[in-house]
């Protein structure tokens, strides 16, 4: 049977209805409660009026006895006045007894009231006989009431002298019968009062027995109204509160990192929550599919980047092996500089990626840090005095030279750090310090602030812990305090025109904060008067031995000698394995190749090899198999295989370390090589310097281009000072965009910081003499250049350039022509045209007239498959080590 759901709708009636209910019996119960109590206080009030009402009564009854006994017995008309006073001005008893007839009197009552009355009427008859008696003996009757002198005594008291008529008034007042007429009124009033009391008293008690009902009915509604409240609670906890608090823990304990399941919620509560559960695992079903989905793009996009990549960079590399003039060198350093550039850009992207899913692990391998700071000033030093600056590395004696921990990271954080600082400085320089501590401060709060001081205990307990504290200082633009914060956001630099100007993908920080948090460290900003200053602190290890492998210097590339040591590198490109195993043979390796898998199984059969560089994604049959048969049987069961693969994904490289014994990242760098050879062949026989690219050759080109520029374009820059003054935007910005990449190319960085800014201002639509100006500024600066520019030459007159070698070989031409077919580049038109003859006279006249056509209309991959044959032949006919497609 299905369960029946609950609407919110149906739960807030209910509950509505609930608390209405309440409230209405709330109400009702306290105005009842009201009524009651009001009746017990007019009850009780009513009870001591009557009281105090009676007691008035009597008291001013005995008032006037007393004042009527004291005029008999004294004739001192001040109390004759007094009684008077009270009789007929006063009238306390009457009034007493007036209000007392407002009161709510039964019948009975009433008629014993009237009683008293009467009574009190007669007893004030004889104090007025009373009084006449007393005014007569007295002679005093000017000073009586008119009431008094009124009175007619009888006979038998006016034939009295005046003396009898005094003793008969005090005896009036004085005997017996006077008194037992105030005794009697007296007993009348208290049975009066008592007969009141015992009426009231049992109001009075019905009131409260009313009142204890309304308050036991309230105490009952009380207990229902918490039944209810406990019952509203208990459907608020049911249908709201305990579905939103699972739902919550189930989003807490979630791991975002997880790529297996995507978070799920159970459903339960009302049926809007229940709906909201299932509309939000169809949504995190598909954001898991989104996900899987930008993974897999991710990977592809990295095989595609880095595999074009790997041709360009390792071509270039090999093309800077050869002999090449001056000029022919400029270009290669140029290509050089655009490749690193490049694969700084795309390894940004692909870094940050890999960090936020929590794909980078850490590598913690021994390592020598001072030679790592020393490539490092290598490397930067250069770029730092092209643009005047000075670069100074200071190390601490005390920081060991031999440490543990992740030698890329770190490297990558002070790369980024140091080019940072040699981008965003002008004048000036660099300075970066290198310190040891056993214990450290930090900007942090909560548990991340006890993480560190609980690595600042563990290191005063092991002494080869520390922390590496490194400050890179420099005197460039600064970062304003405001955006300390918001710089290692991602895609965030300092100022909006800050990319403009100087470039980049604004990951650098951000990627330098998540490596440097990977680390168990920290990375932030501190003040300084001028430029910027970056801390870094990094928890390292003293090395357990000093055997540690030797970096690669980078102002000449070290090549460790492994000769006659055999290999095999398996590549499906021909273009790629042409420049791998050209780059392997630096290092003196005995380098076979297979195209495919089932070409590398077949050799693996027959040779034995002491390493396999095995490409992962292949046409027939991928890596993982390949690897897998060549284990199954055969001569290489035990040999080491390092995969090769331009994928970074999590999944694919630790399927790389589960399946083989390790991987090289495309596009292979003859740097990256002698840490691999070392641990899959040991240490090498020798180690050889490469000698291609000396300082001083490379100053020699830079000068020679330097001097074309100043030759070919001092019409452009005059140009940009007329069509500025012309109000010419449009051709301004078109011959501004070419000057600005020459200079960046020929790095002529005063010059091209104000073409730069120059652009800038066009794209800020700024005015016609703010524009005039600009130019001007850069004509002066050319001029600047042109002078420093012939002195230079003239101190270079007596270098001489090689010749350049404008014959170019069939070889050449066919691998050019295998690389711009491949990639459907359509500058192979161009390139036909030029290298015609070369292929004419080097191919079979239908080979030849087959692939003249296949170009010509522009069918790149026929043109290429026909150039391949072409080449196989040729290789079989010559006995050449070819095995598989020439170009693919």
């Amino acid at each position: 049977m299905k369960k029946k759901l609950v609407k919110q709708k149906t739960l807030n009636v209910m509950i509505f209805s609930a608390m209405f209910l309440v409230l209405v019996f709330v109400i009702i119960n306290t105005v009842i409660l009201r009524q009651y109590m009001h009746r017990e206080v007019k009850a009780e009030r009513q009870k001591s009026r009557c009281e105090m009402l009676c007691r008035e009564i009597l008291d001013a009854s005995d008032s006037m006895t007393n004042e009527m006994r004291c005029f008999v017995v004294t004739g001192n008309a001040k109390y004759l006045e007094n009684y008077w006073k009270e009789r007929y001005v006063t009238k306390s008893h009457d009034n007493a007894i007036a209000r007392l007839e407002e009161t709510n009197l039964t019948g009975k009552e009433r008629e014993m009231l009237t009683d008293i009355k009467r009574n009190l009427d007669l007893l004030m008859d004889v104090e007025i006989r009373a009084i006449r008696l007393a005014t007569d003996a007295g002679h005093i009757e000017a000073e009586i009431p008119g009431a008094v002198r009124s009175y007619v005594l009888n006979i038998e008291d006016s034939r009295m002298n005046e003396e009898e008529k005094a003793d008969k008034a005090k005896e009036i007042l004085f005997n017996g019968d006077y008194t037992f007429e105030k005794d009697t009124i007296r007993q009348r009033i208290e049975k009066f009062q008592e007969v009141i009391k015992n009426r009231q008293e049992g109001e009075l008690a019905a009131a409260e027995h009313q009142t204890d009902i309304v308050l036991g009915i309230q105490e009952i509604l009380l207990l229902v109204i918490s039944a209810i409240l406990i019952m509203i609670f208990m459907l608020v906890y049911r249908y709201f509160t305990r579905p939103v608090v699972h739902y919550s823990h189930q989003l807490e304990t979630y791991r975002a990192d997880s790529e297996e399941t995507p978070v799920l919620l159970i459903p339960e509560g009302s049926a809007e929550l229940r709906m909201f559960a299932g509309k939000f695992n169809e949504v995190s079903r598909r954001m898991q599919e989104a996900s899987k989905a930008k993974s897999e793009f991710l990977a592809g996009m990295s095989h595609e980047i880095r595999t074009p990549l790997n041709t360009l960079s390792g071509y270039r590399f090999l093309l800077g092996q050869t002999k090449l003039d001056a000029e022919q060198q400029e270009y290669v350093d140029a290509m050089e500089k655009a490749d690193l550039l490049l694969q700084q850009n795309i390894g940004n992207v692909l870094d940050y990626s890999r960090l936020s899913a929590d794909m980078s692990r850490l590598e913690r391998t021994e390592f020598d840090i001072r030679e790592l700071f020393d490539s490092l000033e290598t490397v930067f030093r250069y770029r730092a005095e092209e643009k005047g600056l000075y670069l100074k590395m200071i190390i601490s004696e005390d920081l060991p030279r031999y440490v543990k921990g992740d030698m890329g990271k770190v490297r990558q954080v002070l790369t980024n750090l140091i080019g940072n600082s040699v981008k965003f400085t002008a004048k000036g320089g660099i300075t970066v310090q290198a310190d040891r501590s056993s214990s450290a401060s930090f900007h942090a709060e909560g548990e991340t602030l006890k993480y560190y001081n609980f690595l600042n205990e563990s290191m005063k307990k092991d002494e080869r812990l520390f922390w590496l504290t490194i400050t890179v200082a420099d005197t460039g633009i600064g970062i304003a305090k405001e955006d300390w914060g918001r710089i290692f956001r991602p895609f965030e630099q300092s100022e909006r025109n800050t990319s403009r100007k100087y470039g980049g993908t604004g990951l650098g920080l951000s990627i330098c904060r998540k490596l440097t948090q990977l680390m168990g460290g920290q990375i932030y900003l501190t003040e300084r008067s001028v430029g910027s200053c970056f801390v870094v602190k990094i928890p390292l290890r003293t090395a357990d031995t000093d055997c540690v492998p030797c970096m690669i210097s980078d102002d000449g590339t070290l090549f460790p000698q492994y000769p006659n040591r055999k290999i095999l590198l398996v590549e499906d490109n021909r273009i790629n394995q042409k420049m791998e195993k050209k780059i392997l043979e630096f290092f003196g390796l005995q380098v076979h190749t297979a195209s495919s898998g089932n070409d590398a199984v077949k050799k693996c059969l027959d040779e034995e090899y002491e390493l396999i560089f095995m490409d992962i994604h292949m046409e027939d049959m991928d890596g993982y198999t390949a690897v897998g048969k060549i284990r199954g049987c055969g001569k290489n069961m035990i040999t080491p295989v390092a995969a090769l693969t331009a994928d970074v994904e999590k999944e694919n490289l630790r399927r790389c370390l589960l399946e083989m014994d390790g991987y090289v990242l495309k596009p292979m760098r003859a740097e990256k090589l002698p840490a691999v050879l070392k641990e899959f062949l040991g240490a090498p026989a020798a180690i050889v310097r490469s000698g291609s690219d000396s300082r001083k050759e490379e100053t020699e080109m830079l000068l020679k281009m330097r001097g074309k520029f100043s030759k070919r374009h001092e019409t452009d820059i005059q140009a940009l000072v007329s069509l500025a003054a012309e109000g010419e935007v449009e051709a301004l910005k078109k011959k501004t965009h070419m000057l600005k990449g020459l200079t960046a190319t020929l790095q002529m960085e005063p010059l091209n910081e104000k073409i730069v800014r120059l652009e800038q201002l066009l794209e800020d639509r700024a005015d016609k003499k703010e524009l005039e100006k600009q130019a001007e500024d850069i004509e002066q600066e050319y001029k600047s250049f042109v002078r420093i520019q012939n002195r230079r030459q003239d101190a270079a007159k007596n270098i001489t350039d090689r010749p350049a070698d404008i014959q170019q070989s069939y070889d050449s031409a066919v691998f050019e022509l295998c690389g711009l077919l491949e990639f459907a580049d359509f500058t192979a038109l161009e390139f036909w045209e030029q290298k015609e003859e070369i292929f004419r006279n080097h191919m079979e006249k239908d080979s030849f007239s087959s692939l003249q056509s296949k170009i010509e209309n522009m069918e790149f991959q026929k043109a290429l498959e026909i150039l391949d044959n072409c080449e196989e032949r040729k290789a079989g006919e010559n006995n050449a080590e070819i095995s598989g497609p020439f170009c693919r």
